[in-house]
């Protein structure tokens, strides 16, 4: 089937219309898998769908979700990422129109298996644990004490009234 579509973008962005078209039309056939149906019922849910073909207005929520989810640019699996970073700089997306991480959820899984998903999540996960202990192994530790117990005896005084007053303050009020 050849789908028509102006420029790039506008392929983006009709791509996830198309894509939520074939998910409602499989989750309506009879012996359709309870996965399926259930991504469905999470979409119709968000939209408040009844039943039948999407309406002009859910469209073009369809549409600005789907922008605002291939704006962050967070492939659901390790293939995708490279696609998606491309994604990330073409479509430019308010975040008032990003969905519900359920829907986002359910985005992932029209574009990978579950397997995919876990895989390109765990790698994410570790790569990001890299980045932070980098990040903290760069800054010393110079006391094991809070800075409060190794400051001079004004300031350890000046912070123990400042509290005091705060509490009585707020008891007041």
């Amino acid at each position: 089937m050849r789908i028509p579509f102006a420029d790039e973008s506008a392929f983006l962005l009709g791509s996830g219309l198309h894509f939520l078209d074939e998910l409602r039309q499989d989750a309506e056939e009879l012996n359709s898998p309870p996965a399926v149906r259930r991504d469905w019922q999470v979409i119709a849910t968000w939209l408040q769908h009844g039943s039948g073909p999407l309406v002009p207005s859910e469209k073009t929520r369809v549409e600005r979700a789907w922008a605002a989810y291939l704006a962050v640019g967070l492939a659901p699996s390790r293939e995708l990422q490279p696609a998606f970073d491309h994604f990330a700089q073409q479509v430019r997306a308010a975040k008032v129109d990003k969905p519900p991480t359920a829907v986002m959820n359910v985005f992932d899984r029209l574009l990978a298996t579950d397997d995919q998903i876990g895989s390109k999540r765990e790698a994410d996960l570790a790569a990001e644990r890299e980045r932070f202990a980098s990040i903290f192994s760069r800054h010393e530790v110079r006391s094991s004490s809070p800075p409060w117990l190794t400051s001079d005896r004004p300031l350890r005084s000046w912070l123990f009234l400042s509290a005091v007053w705060f509490v009585v303050r707020c008891c007041m009020l």
